[in-house]
């Protein structure tokens, strides 16, 4: 995991705790990747660029955008700052990306069953 973050820089540890979003609860692996490190911005891997939000900006961040409205069944974590969302969908417990201008789970793409997988997965992409 350290090479995959060489390039990236983690923000400072947190007091604030969030444990559910939008009625339910935020996945395991996911809480306990933002304990550790409250997300971070910077270059995964050798091909991405990644926006992990803060616990703290999560709730405005998924209102800001209409995640909730659009995709009540999941949330919304990060950004490639390039148009994409990273999410989680809580009904089939998939993490994945999708563009901005997309207002269809169907358009989802970059699935994983992990946060680590997704993030490996979004590093080797070629979308």
């Amino acid at each position: 995991m350290n090479e995959l973050f060489k390039e990236f820089e983690f923000n400072k540890k947190t007091e604030y705790t969030i444990n559910e979003i939008n009625g339910n609860l935020l996945p395991k692996d996911y809480l306990n990747f933002m304990l550790e490190h409250n997300g971070g911005e910077g270059n995964v891997g050798n091909n991405s660029y990644m926006q992990i939000l803060k616990l703290e900006e999560l709730i405005d961040y998924n209102n800001d955008y209409d995640i909730f409205k659009l995709f009540p069944t999941c949330f919304a974590f990060g950004t490639d700052l390039g148009g994409n969302h990273f999410c989680y969908n809580f009904e089939n417990k998939e993490y994945f990306a999708i563009d901005s201008i997309n207002i269809s789970l169907e358009d989802a793409y970059c699935e994983a069953s992990s946060l680590y997988d997704f993030i490996v997965k979004w590093d080797k992409q070629d979308y």
